[in-house]
């Protein structure tokens, strides 16, 4: 089975493979872990609760809308074809938009034509850009785990000036999914014997012989000419909730009934280790339980103000995403004023046409790359 791979853990021997250095800015290369680490955490840890899991929320619910109206039908039999199969990753393709800030539709030629294989933005490297900042030059991996061997397909993908794409592949294996190991033939693996090392397209081209879609807004990271995922803006506000959640979590259980009784009434265990109750010591009585050495604590919960602020929190998301008021935190429209109602709707429908437009312009891209 074969998987395009996140490049930034292995990126350094992956460079000197391709012979190239990622012009990714740190500050943009940290950033895009951080969101697709965001977008998959599932794991509580002991400062957050990634329960609410509000990226997953956020694409989920702008890629179903963006595409809730979405239609396309062509009459020309190729552009049919191509429709087709880009319906079947259309809604992958829009949420690692979503998540990395952009995602590539890299056309892959079988018996019955083209597919589509999304390249979201951890699996491949910018080598280059031009004056435009488009990507002239990139590279991705393909993983694969056969016979108890590794096997890492890296390609290159360069447009020269004058608009000629050249592919470059190269296959390596090892032992260790963990490095790329040593180059051996491209026909060492059956799905890769028909690549070559090298070609360049006999006609100009003029991109990267894939379809890009990217999300509209501004660089917020570093002004770079990389795309950023939605909830760019958003990253503190999330760990700001996740971090609240396991606050809350916490002010439960320490607010358990809980029963106080001096050292001396518990006895150690036989490891000598652990402190257990005296048996003859704890008798049930009907007195009061101060008069024989133990208190019963019982806290008062402050779980509103918490959720007081988790709702101010994701009030704070909607309103740096775009999304419509009440949509994370579900306020209800009585709470709302006219005004407030009407801002915030009006914002949810503009962002929800820039993804459409950018959509649009990505699906009339595809079949351009291969006629």
């Amino acid at each position: 089975m074969s998987i395009l791979s996140a490049l930034f853990n292995n990126q350094v021997s992956v460079e000197q493979a391709l012979r190239a250095r990622d012009i990714t800015t740190g500050p943009m290369k940290k950033a895009i872990q951080e969101w697709f680490s965001l977008y998959f955490d599932t794991v509580p840890a002991k400062e957050e609760d990634p329960c609410q899991r509000i990226p997953y929320v956020v694409v989920n619910k702008l890629t179903k809308t963006t595409f809730s109206e979405y239609t396309a039908a062509v009459e020309d039999d190729f552009l049919s074809g191509c429709l087709e199969r880009l319906e079947k990753v259309r809604k992958k393709v829009m949420q690692f938009a979503l998540i990395g800030g952009d995602c590539y539709i890299k056309p892959v030629l079988t018996r019955g034509g083209f597919n589509f294989v999304p390249v979201r933005r951890d699996c491949y490297l910018v080598l280059a850009r031009n004056e435009e900042g488009e990507a002239t030059s990139i590279g991705t991996a393909e993983y694969t785990a056969s016979g108890g061997k590794y096997y890492t397909l890296l390609e290159k993908r360069t447009v020269d000036e004058s608009g000629y794409l050249t592919i470059e592949n190269r296959l390596f294996r090892s032992e260790d999914k963990s490095i790329l190991g040593a180059e051996i033939p491209l026909g060492a693996l059956p799905q890769y014997a028909a690549l070559e090392p090298a070609v360049t397209l006999s006609e100009p081209l003029n991109g990267l012989g894939m379809a890009l879609l990217k999300t509209p807004m501004v660089n917020c990271v570093d002004g770079s000419d990389d795309s950023v995922s939605v909830y760019a803006p958003a990253t503190g506000l999330i760990h700001n909730i996740n971090r609240n959640e396991a606050q809350i979590n916490g002010e439960f259980e320490r607010g358990q009934s809980r029963i106080i009784a001096s050292a001396d009434m518990m006895e150690l265990d036989e490891s000598g280790e652990r402190r257990r109750l005296v048996d003859n010591v704890f008798t049930a009585i009907d007195d009061a339980p101060d008069e024989v050495g133990i208190t019963i604590f019982s806290p008062a919960l402050r779980e509103q103000s918490f959720l007081a602020r988790k709702t101010e929190y994701l009030r704070n998301v909607e309103s740096q995403i775009g999304l419509k008021r009440g949509i994370l935190s579900e306020v209800e429209a009585a709470e709302r004023t006219a005004t407030e109602i009407t801002s915030s709707e009006g914002d949810y429908n503009l962002t929800i046409i820039d993804f459409q437009q950018a959509w649009g312009i990505t699906a009339a891209t595809v079949p351009l790359w291969n006629r």
